[in-house]
């Protein structure tokens, strides 16, 4: 180690970065396991929607500590989710990247709690799909037996 330290609110915004690409990598994963039109592809939908809804209320969160106008949130209907969640987090980042150091208690609590969050979703995520294959392990077995 070089001795060289990074700030408590460096560490977040790269953590904001990572859990983003964690989540991505999770749902890209869900929709290439989904057969098309599959139930499932609906939870996949709905996990997306509520991402994309934290984003936002993080967001206003983040406005009121800060004092900010809030980004502009404009989603286009036939839109990929996901894309309209990174477009959020990029906005997300560049607000709080915007911020000089040292921040204040409450913003570092609320990143923290937005990464606790993003956490949470991706291991859900994971879960979710560790479930499912266990379950198609369960029928494939019990089928060849």
């Amino acid at each position: 180690m070089n001795g060289q330290y990074i700030s408590e609110s460096t560490f977040l915004l790269i953590e904001l970065r990572y859990t983003a690409g964690q989540l991505r990598v999770q749902i890209d994963n869900v929709r290439a396991e989904l057969p098309s039109a599959s139930p499932n592809e609906d939870e996949a939908g709905r996990v997306l929607a509520r991402m994309i809804e934290d984003e936002g209320k993080y967001q206003a969160q983040y406005v009121r500590i800060l004092g900010r106008q809030c980004p502009n949130q404009h989603r286009g209907e036939d839109e990929d989710p996901f894309a309209v969640f990174a477009g959020r987090r990029a906005q997300t980042l560049d607000m709080l990247e915007a911020v000089p150091e040292p921040w204040h208690d409450d913003l570092l609590a609320l990143v923290r709690r937005h990464v606790s969050q993003d956490r949470r979703q991706a291991t859900e995520i994971a879960d979710q799909r560790r479930s499912e294959f266990d379950q198609g392990e369960s029928a494939e077995s019990v089928s060849t037996h």
